[in-house]
């Protein structure tokens, strides 16, 4: 599984291990010192910030879906959700596209980014009634890309660290979702 990952590459086209955090060999084994996941994320600091957009929005879908705090508070967990989806679009848009410029060439580029589209759908939806379907797509997004980032944390992490969350590791690697996007 480890060969694998080493020759695959994301949806940038950026090779996998172009992003690996220091201490760590081209097959995602800890080299020489192992890392601490705090390392991990400070190598990462935009995908580490969109891992805690993603969970925010999925807290934030669970309480508009569950109420706990009353339904009028549930209107404002709608938007934050999708307000966060903006934010999360808006980062990977940052990733992908060069510096901005105001031409045509750009403009057009940035709408054929998929992370666009996101951000233009959370922008229709947030000023509008919450409609619980609206939330399915930016939810099930969230997810996927939660738990793939979830598997890299625990992949960079100490094995005695996280012996509670070897369950979560093995629920990703059930779902496998990096051979579902390739």
């Amino acid at each position: 599984m480890a060969d694998q990952e080493s020759h695959e590459t994301t949806q940038d086209g950026i090779a996998d291990n172009a992003t690996k955090a220091p201490g760590v060999d081209n097959d995602g084994a800890n080299a020489s010192s192992p890392i601490s996941v705090s390392q991990f994320m400070m190598s990462n600091k935009t995908e580490s910030i969109m891992w805690l957009l993603r969970i925010f929005t999925l807290v934030s879908t669970f309480f508009f879906l569950f109420p706990i705090f009353g339904v009028a508070e549930g209107g404002y967990f709608y938007q934050r959700a999708l307000l966060a989806n903006a934010l999360t679009s808006v980062c990977r848009l940052h990733q992908r596209l060069p510096r901005f410029q105001f031409s045509k060439a750009y403009i057009t580029q940035a709408l054929l980014e998929d992370s666009c589209h996101y951000f233009l759908y959370s922008l229709i939806f947030i000023t509008s009634y919450p409609i619980t379907l609206c939330l399915v797509p930016v939810a099930v997004f969230s997810l996927l890309h939660a738990t793939a980032y979830n598997r890299k944390i625990l992949d960079f992490s100490d094995t005695e660290i996280w012996t509670a969350l070897t369950y979560t590791k093995q629920l990703t690697e059930a779902v496998n979702l990096k051979d579902y996007w390739s």
